[in-house]
Parts: structure tokens; C-alpha cells; sequence
């Protein structure tokens, strides 16, 4: 039995559409690359108990990072490190080197990252915009 015109036009879209999808996710995993993710970056986060905390990233792009927080009103800093990786989605993977320590996620986005919760999801609620860190 033959295909019909109609059924053969809408087979036809359905393959260009499938093709335009794939076509349109290869070209958004390629637009940010490692090499631009390294820099410093720094934000002013939220924090129960204090005015903030005072976080500067540095990323290396050989995969290494460190990360430096000061929590405002006081004297002491916090400092560790390990590496990092990215995936072609933009996501990136910091691995403490510390064994102790849990992974910690975060995206890119134009002209910083912008950190995710423990298991990789978006910051939700009036205080996501705090969790974006602008590239210096």
C-alpha cells in the first residue's frame, strides 16, 4: 500500500525537525569551551550568620582549581582546592582533593559560572542571582 502525500509531508518534517534538534544541540555543547572557563571569578554569597562570604574561584585551565572564602565580620579564611572538569553540556565538576569533601557542581554562563546545589540542580528562589560568580 502506498504512502500518502500527507503521511510522506509529515515523515519528511518529522526527519528535518529531528535533524534541525540534533544539529542545534551540537552547536550549544560546543559554545563554551574548557580553555574559556579558566579565570578568577568571585561572588558574594548568601550566609546565615554573617553579612556574606566572600568567594574567589581561581581556574586553571590544566584542571586545577582553588577556592578562597572570607566570611564578612571575620578574620579567618578558608582555602582548599582540586581539580575540575567539564562536560559538553557546560556543566562543571569541582573534585576537592581533600578525601573527605564531596564534589561540588556548577554551569557556565555568559561572563562567570553560576554554582548548583549538592546534587547538581539550579539554585531556586529569591536567592539564586547570589550563587552566580563573575568572571574577573
Amino acid at each position: 500500500m502506498p504512502i500518502s502525500f500527507v503521511r510522506r509531508a509529515f515523515l519528511g518534517g518529522a526527519c528535518a525537525a529531528a535533524a534541525l534538534l540534533v544539529a542545534g544541540c551540537s552547536h550549544l555543547s560546543n559554545e563554551v569551551k574548557t580553555s574559556d572557563v579558566a579565570g578568577v571569578y568571585e561572588a558574594l554569597l548568601p550566609c546565615a550568620d554573617c553579612p556574606g562570604i566572600r568567594m574567589s574561584l581561581y581556574v586553571r585551565a590544566a584542571g586545577s582549581y582553588t577556592r578562597v572564602m572570607r566570611y564578612e565580620g571575620y578574620t579567618n579564611t578558608f582555602t582548599d582546592g582540586g581539580n575540575w572538569e567539564m562536560k559538553e553540556d557546560g556543566a562543571i565538576t569541582f573534585y576537592p582533593a581533600a578525601d573527605n569533601e564531596d564534589p561540588w557542581y556548577a554551569v557556565a554562563i555568559p561572563g562567570g559560572i553560576r554554582l548548583l546545589d549538592r546534587m547538581g540542580k539550579p539554585i531556586e528562589g529569591r536567592l539564586a542571582k547570589f550563587y552566580d560568580l563573575k568572571k574577573n
